[in-house]
């Protein structure tokens, strides 16, 4: 079975701006909350790494993990969906997440 050692993680009510490839990974994990965050990326966000595209939320070897009610802003290429979930994860929910592009924000204040 693949380590998962990290156990009950929650990554709530939380403000992500002007990230670059990836804002919040979820790895090796055994029940995980990702919601009510808010992706922020405006024109002056850095460009990506090797060309790959824009990664909010990332899940890989993982089980139990719920990414719910999180709002993503972002004109740059992202990753289809927005949110990447690999093949080696189990009991992944992913809904209603908002994903609004080429929006230009101002910042939180």
């Amino acid at each position: 079975a693949p380590y998962r050692g990290i156990a009950d993680v929650l990554i709530e009510d939380n403000t992500f701006l002007n990230w670059r490839n990836g804002a919040v990974s979820i790895g090796c994990v055994e029940g995980a909350i990702v919601r009510n965050n808010r992706f922020l990326a405006g024109p002056e966000a850095p460009a990506g790494v090797e060309d790959r595209p824009h990664v909010p939320i990332r899940v890989f070897n993982a089980t139990r993990v719920s990414i719910r009610g999180n709002r993503i802003e972002d004109g740059r290429e992202l990753f289809p969906g927005a949110i990447e979930v690999t093949d080696d994860c189990d009991a992944v929910d992913v809904r209603d997440n908002t994903l609004l592009r080429g929006v230009s924000h101002a910042p939180p204040g």
